[in-house]
């Protein structure tokens, strides 16, 4: 039998992987899996109120480190259609303050045509 992406998901169209979301104490995470396997995730806060209400707030992202190491997941852009994926969600897209993301997520952000940054420190992806 193929494997299914369960219900609910939300499909990567990158082999079988999908997204799903999970309340995890006071906030969210989207959950990267590959059939069943987590294999990453990008975690955060979803805004209700002031200048980035409407949007997802990232405040930490991790592909495992055995996906990093496997070549079956290397040069196929998981993490950052997951964050598009997950940007796609809110009316406005999501955001991480610059001094909060890595080195490693930012120059992965600043590769995406939906990628803006505002007033030189807020990284805002924006829906497709």
């Amino acid at each position: 039998m193929e494997n299914q992406i369960p219900l609910n998901s939300i499909p990567l169209n990158i082999d079988n992987l999908y997204i799903t979301k999970t309340k995890v104490r006071d906030g969210i995470s989207y959950i990267i899996y590959d059939n069943e396997k987590m294999i990453g995730h990008i975690s955060g806060f979803e805004q209700e109120f002031g200048q980035f209400e409407g949007m997802f707030h990232i405040y930490k992202t991790e592909l495992n480190t055995e996906t990093r190491s496997d070549p079956k997941y290397q040069n196929k852009n998981i993490y950052r259609t997951a964050i598009q994926k997950v940007a796609n969600l809110y009316e406005k897209g999501l955001f991480v303050n610059k001094y909060e993301a890595s080195s490693l997520l930012r120059n992965a952000l600043k590769k995406m045509d939906t990628y803006e940054l505002v007033n030189g420190d807020v990284i805002i992806i924006n829906p497709e």
